[in-house]
């Protein structure tokens, strides 16, 4: 007796359109700017110092009011009319004070940033990607500079040859770009050995061409998140430099604000406050798009396919 065995064809089931949309979100290519906007705390970052830029920048044109004018009665609390965020010992607009200091607090500290980063990794690369004696003296130059007390140093060149802020911001740069250098050091010495800078070497190419056209792209993403923790720490110090009156007189800063008001704490709190709390948010905000960077231009995030 034979025994019919039938068979029945077993349709695949339609597809979840939800797993497809998840499947082709997990397919597109995750790029640096794509990681960035995820991080909540970097975009947050990264509104606050466009909006503290914007304020400094567009904020005169609007705010006309002058910072060294006086607007009435000195120590007006916030809110009063002419003086929105009060008045100091001298009557004048703290809310005027903020928005003409700021472009000088940016300024000088973006100012001393870059010249920190030329400073450092000029050095730095160099002393990395020659190595040997050059590396050595190079190294112990750093050194010497690294000894030397940030603010004391300051404050003697300041005090010799004058407080502008062009000067402000070549001292702020002498002393922070050792570490920029020992950081750029590091990365050409990690990088001058991979198999295609020795590619380039072996076909004929030029020290100077492989350092600028190769491994210094190579190393900018590291430079760069370097390079917004310098202008926040470029900040705190001018901030502080302009505290101890170091700073130039004729230009109104967030630090001076503080520096000049400061007997008057107990007297008139506003007048120390929000100068303090718009360097506060400043630092915040590049220290928090710095963080961002870091996990975005970190390779073990990138899942690219």
């Amino acid at each position: 007796m034979t025994q019919s065995v039938s068979t029945q064809a077993v349709l695949p089931l339609p597809p979840n359109p939800e797993s497809l949309q998840e499947k082709a979100l997990n397919m597109r290519p995750t790029t640096a700017w794509a990681l960035f906007r995820r991080n909540r705390a970097a975009m947050f970052g990264l509104i606050v110092l466009i909006l503290i830029v914007l304020m400094t920048v567009i904020g005169p044109f609007i705010y006309t009011q002058d910072p060294f004018a006086s607007v009435g009665a000195r120590f007006q609390p916030p809110g009063s009319p002419g003086a929105p965020l009060g008045s100091d010992y001298l009557g004048r607009d703290g809310l005027a004070g903020i928005i003409h200091g700021g472009m000088t607090t940016l300024l000088v500290g973006l100012f001393a940033a870059v010249m920190t980063l030329l400073i450092g990794v000029g050095i730095g690369a160099v002393a990395g990607y020659v190595g040997g004696r050059v590396d050595s003296a190079l190294m112990s130059f750093t050194e010497l500079f690294q000894v030397i007390p940030a603010t004391l140093f300051a404050m003697v060149v300041l005090t010799l040859y004058g407080s502008s802020n062009v000067a402000v911001a070549i001292v702020m740069a002498c002393v922070l770009w050792t570490g920029t250098a020992r950081l750029a050091r590091s990365e050409f010495l990690r990088l001058k050995n991979f198999e295609f800078i020795r590619a380039q070497r072996s076909l004929g190419a030029s020290d100077l061409r492989i350092i600028i056209r190769t491994v210094l792209p190579n190393a900018l993403p590291t430079l760069m998140i370097n390079a917004t923790m310098i202008v926040g720490v470029a900040i705190l110090l001018q901030a502080a430099l302009s505290f101890l009156g170091l700073a130039d007189p004729n230009v109104f800063t967030w630090g001076m604000m503080i520096g000049n008001s400061r007997p008057y704490l107990t007297v008139a709190w506003w007048t120390i406050t929000f100068p303090g709390v718009a360097i506060f948010l400043t630092v915040l905000s590049v220290s928090l798009v710095g963080d961002g960077l870091q996990d975005a231009w970190n390779p073990k995030l990138k899942e690219r396919r």
